[in-house]
């Protein structure tokens, strides 16, 4: 079942920002179609813990592909954020109907579209929206169970729980130099149901990192 939420959330991921893209590739200004392929690093900023907050700044990476439009940018981007913490889910079987789950690794799956001012200049801002995939890489429930039915119904929530498609809505700016550009962004995403890490109503992300065009984006006759 998850691998087809997962499926069915990256397959709607991509289809709204793709049209919003579609429509973009006839707007005048040619000159700044690029195909980037790119690199970042930054972290993620949640609250996590299983019987208070935990304030966590989790180290990332990620990679990226680009493409700008003379108005538009779309950004497709994989991110893994590194952290070793606690979380929990309801279970009425244990004190505080809490059941701690010990949670580890965060990867994002994104798809973003942006708009960006007119022009080829040196320094450019971008700001838009997207949609995340948002997975725990590995969630293990904590303690013993009562019941074969216990672990069962535990587990099946730790497993839906890990995996949340969210909005993002970022910003950022881009300095280009030839074909490599380097950029910083910032984004947020809505946390707070249906996902494990969900002590935060807003994970934020930071992101520094270079690109680098290896061509036009338009194919030209």
């Amino acid at each position: 079942m998850r691998m087809v939420r997962m499926a069915a959330a990256l397959a709607g991921m991509m289809l709204v920002p793709s049209v919003a893209f579609a429509q973009a590739n006839g707007s005048p200004g040619a000159e700044r179609d690029s195909w980037y392929w790119g690199i970042n690093g930054g972290a993620m900023m949640f609250s996590a813990g299983y019987d208070q907050d935990v304030k966590v700044t989790a180290p990332s990476v990620g990679g990226e592909w680009f493409i700008t439009r003379p108005r538009f940018a779309l950004r497709v981007s994989v991110q893994q954020a590194f952290f070793d913490k606690q979380a929990s889910v309801y279970d009425p079987t244990v004190s505080g109907a809490a059941r701690p789950v010990d949670v580890k690794d965060w990867r994002r799956y994104a798809v973003e579209v942006y708009a960006m001012p007119s022009g080829n200049s040196f320094l450019t801002p971008y700001a838009g929206m997207g949609v995340a995939l948002n997975v725990i890489q590995n969630a293990s429930p904590v303690g013993s169970f009562v019941s074969e039915e216990s672990l069962e119904e535990v587990f099946t929530t730790v497993d839906e729980f890990s995996t949340r498609a969210s909005l993002v809505v970022a910003a950022g700016a881009q300095a280009s130099f030839g074909r490599s550009a380097l950029f910083v962004q910032a984004n947020a995403m809505p946390t707070r149901n249906a996902f494990l890490l969900n002590r935060s109503a807003y994970t934020i992300g930071l992101e520094a990192g270079v690109r680098y065009s290896f061509g036009s984006a338009v194919e030209k006759f």
